[in-house]
This record gives structure tokens, sequence and C-alpha cells, in this order.
């Protein structure tokens, strides 16, 4: 069995795409400045996203993996996706 979620961001990693705050600022939205609860409305997972990349990149720089960021995004409103999936995908 494939973990398809896990194989897009290595997927993502290997071919050197931005991160998630740097695609928010490419679409001119507001970066990430103080925790990933900025874009989830679920606490659990924007508590997990603020422990998981704070360690990994090392710094306050908020820069998740792409892929990770969109799935967790809150919805625009009367869409599926949040504003950086919609603005991909669009």
């Amino acid at each position: 069995m494939v973990d398809l979620f896990s194989l897009n961001i290595q997927r993502q990693r290997d071919h050197g795409m931005v991160g998630y705050n740097t695609m928010r600022k490419h679409y001119n939205l507001k970066p990430i400045r103080d925790s990933y609860k900025e874009i989830t409305d679920d606490r659990e997972s924007g508590e997990a996203l603020d422990k998981v990349y704070d360690g990994y990149n090392d710094s306050k720089n908020y820069e998740a993996d792409l892929w990770v960021g969109i799935a967790c995004e809150k919805p625009v409103w009367g869409g599926v996706m949040g504003e950086v999936g919609a603005n991909l995908v669009g």
C-alpha cells in the first residue's frame, strides 16, 4: 500500500518546490506570522503543525511543506479548498 500523502510531500521536496508561506506571499496573501492556527480551524492540527515545522526549520519562519499547508487550510467562502489551493488550481 502506498501512502499518497507522504509520497506527495517527498515529491515536492525532491523537485525543490517552495514552501507554504512562500507560496502565500507569491499570491499576495498574508503570510503566517505567529502560528499555523491562523490557517486552520482545527486546534489539534494547528498545534501539530506548529510543533513539527518549528522543529523542522529550527526557526520561526513558518515554512511548512506546500502540500501539508494546502491540506490544512480553511476553505474559502463557498469553496472546498483554502486560499493557496484555490489559487493553484485556478
